[in-house]
C-alpha cells in the first residue's frame, strides 16, 4: 500500500473510517515538511540577537538586528526566519532595525502543526514583544497570514509581499 498515491490512500481510508480519514488529512495538510535552511540563513540568524516567545503555550524562536521598531520578515510555508536574510541584510545596510521568527512547527520554533492561523499569531505576539514593525516583508503563505494579523487590528505603515498565494 505504500506505493499507492497519497490520494487514493485517503479515499480508501475514507470510505473505510471517514472520520479517521478526515483527522489524518488534516493532520497531513497541517504539517510542514523540509523545514527549509542554507548555510547563508544560518549565518544570518547567527549574527541576530535570539528571543524566544510563548505563543499559544509553544515556543517561538526570533531574532532582532538593530534597533525596532523596525521591518518584520515573514518566511513562507516549510521556511525558517532566515529564509528573507537577502533582504534583511538589505534593509540594516540602510539603517533599518529587523526581525525574524520561525513560525510555530517551523525551524527553530515549537510545534509540529501550522496553518495561517498559527503564523498570524506568531506575527502578532512578535510584533507585542518587540514594538509595532513600521513594515513588514513576507513570503507566500506568510503573506496570507500577515493579510489576517493586519485584518485582526496589527497596524503597519507598509507591508510588501513576494510571491503571495493567488486567487
Amino acid at each position: 500500500m505504500s506505493n499507492l498515491p497519497l490520494r487514493m490512500v485517503i479515499a480508501l481510508a475514507s470510505r473505510a473510517t471517514p472520520e479517521l480519514a478526515a483527522r489524518w488529512a488534516e493532520r497531513l495538510f497541517f504539517t510542514p515538511h523540509g523545514r527549509r535552511s542554507s548555510s547563508r540563513a544560518n549565518a544570518f540568524l547567527d549574527e541576530g540577537r535570539r528571543l524566544d516567545l510563548s505563543v499559544d503555550g509553544q515556543r517561538v524562536a526570533a531574532w532582532s538586528w538593530g534597533e525596532p521598531p523596525g521591518v518584520l520578515l515573514v518566511h513562507g510555508w516549510a521556511g525558517i526566519g532566515g529564509q528573507l536574510s537577502a533582504v534583511g541584510q538589505a534593509l540594516l545596510a540602510r539603517g533599518h532595525g529587523v526581525v525574524a521568527f520561525d513560525a510555530p512547527g517551523h525551524g527553530q520554533s515549537e510545534g509540529r502543526l501550522s496553518s495561517i492561523v498559527h503564523f498570524a499569531r506568531a506575527i502578532q505576539a512578535v510584533s507585542r514583544e518587540v514594538g509595532a514593525p513600521q513594515a513588514i516583508v513576507a513570503h507566500s503563505l506568510g503573506a496570507a497570514a500577515t493579510t489576517r494579523a493586519l485584518a485582526q487590528g496589527l497596524a503597519v505603515e507598509r507591508a510588501v509581499f513576494i510571491g503571495p498565494a493567488g486567487g
